[in-house]
């Protein structure tokens, strides 16, 4: 399918000169927004305010620290290669408008870029280098102290095996063939034990991780999309509990359960474009069944997920202390 002169989409995905593959269409229309066809409407740019401020204050009622992540997306990184020249960024336009603080790691990626991947090839996401690079990012708006920084740095870098392996990812599977391409592979050196509910697909999904990393501080709540939910090993170098329920909204009754000392929210740029305020949120243990998408629970899942739900009480700290009792699991490969 021919856009104009310097675009062609085969099944949603831009193909650049360089082999880099890119989001066309989807879900979201990210190409009709570089393109100017639509833009993001005031209400929801009000919506994407509203919430931040509101999930500040729930936050600092909490006693949590609190920081809000929007992913780039790739061709706003790769601004310089992308097929398209002048395309509106809907991240950029949004960002000039809203006056509240958030982490949007444009430049961040950008230089990165220039020595190691920051997105793969043939997939939307970061790759580990960029994940590593994101995860220092969030310690560092959290306070994180310099050297602290400097320690994780070095950590996520020693775990990353560049170019390790094939991926096709989720823009190569839509091409026929399929294309693949070389990945590289974050390999934790210490433990983690992975606990979730099995719900397939994108809303209602909920991730408990646990992390043996010796200087591994503190419980982080997530709510968030797949960019945020492909980081949590790398967030279990800093954070010893990391608990991630995949929904735009935050769900103050999971905050309320949990007791997190962090609190982060994120979405992927083109979500921007339609942002609803967080009094619309269901509550959220009830998605699986509004969503039809019933829970698949490993042995042992429902217990820790009580435990996450349930924190500082004593079913939480019983589990934990039994947990980190047991032989951990085998560190994982992401």
């Amino acid at each position: 399918m021919n856009i104009d002169d310097s675009l062609s989409m085969e099944n949603g995905v831009i193909e650049g000169d360089d082999g880099e593959l890119y989001l066309g269409n989807g879900a979201h229309n990210p190409l009709d927004y570089m393109m100017g066809k639509i833009s993001a409407s005031d209400k929801s740019i009000s919506s994407f305010e509203s919430n931040l401020r509101y999930r500040m204050s729930i936050s600092k009622k909490l006693g949590a620290k609190y920081i809000h992540v929007v992913a780039p997306d790739k061709p706003t990184v790769l601004r310089d290669q992308f097929p398209l020249l002048n395309f509106i960024s809907l991240g950029e336009v949004v960002r000039a408008r809203v006056d509240m603080p958030y982490l949007y790691p444009v430049e961040e990626l950008k230089e990165l870029h220039k020595h190691h991947r920051s997105y793969n090839q043939t997939d939307t996401h970061w790759s580990p280098e960029g994940n590593a690079l994101v995860t220092r990012l969030v310690a560092q708006a959290y306070g994180i102290e310099a050297e602290r920084l400097r320690e994780l740095a070095d950590d996520l870098q020693a775990c990353i095996t560049p170019n390790a392996t094939d991926l096709i990812g989720d823009l190569g599977r839509k091409l026929d063939p399929p294309r693949s391409s070389k990945c590289s592979v974050f390999h934790p050196y210490w433990h983690t034990w992975t606990f979730a509910n099995g719900i397939p697909k994108n809303q209602g999904n909920i991730y408990y991780v646990v992390s043996a990393h010796p200087k591994a501080q503190g419980r982080l709540l997530i709510f968030g999309d797949s960019f945020i939910i492909a980081m949590r090993y790398f967030l279990s170098a800093v954070f010893e509990e990391v608990v991630i329920c995949r929904t735009q909204f935050l769900h103050k009754e999971i905050a309320l359960g949990v007791k997190p000392d962090y609190i982060l929210t994120e979405n992927v740029e083109r979500y921007l474009g339609v942002i609803q305020t967080d009094n619309n949120a269901q509550p959220f243990l009830m998605l699986p069944a509004l969503l039809n998408r019933p829970t698949n629970y490993k042995p042992g899942a429902q217990a820790a997920i009580a435990a996450a739900l349930s924190g500082g009480t004593p079913v939480h700290k019983k589990f934990l202390t039994k947990l980190k009792g047991l032989q951990p699991s085998s560190p994982k490969s992401t």
